[in-house]
């Protein structure tokens, strides 16, 4: 017959079952992070103009703008979408 002691000790140090172990994926999930073509982010501009309030317009153009200042003629096109826009609102 064990003692409590041995029991005690038997119940205690039970092992936890092993949660098995997770596969890590190494492929980038974060679209986001991505960079964007020129074209790319005057469509998504494009996008985020036609639901934008005045103020959210602003800063929308003010990131493609200052994303675009090397593509002026893409920049041409956020520039009227955003004027365009700005009448409406």
């Amino acid at each position: 017959m064990r003692s409590r002691y041995e029991l005690n000790s038997l119940i205690n140090n039970k092992s936890e079952p092993k949660q098995p172990e997770r596969e890590v994926n190494l492929e980038p999930t974060n679209t986001a992070a991505m960079p964007r073509t020129p074209d790319e982010l005057l469509a998504n501009f494009i996008k985020a103009a036609d639901a934008e309030s005045l103020a959210g317009l602003d800063k929308c153009y003010k990131y493609a703008a200052r994303v675009l200042e090397n593509e002026s003629a893409i920049l041409e096109k956020a520039t009227d979408v955003f004027l365009i826009r700005k009448a409406e609102i």
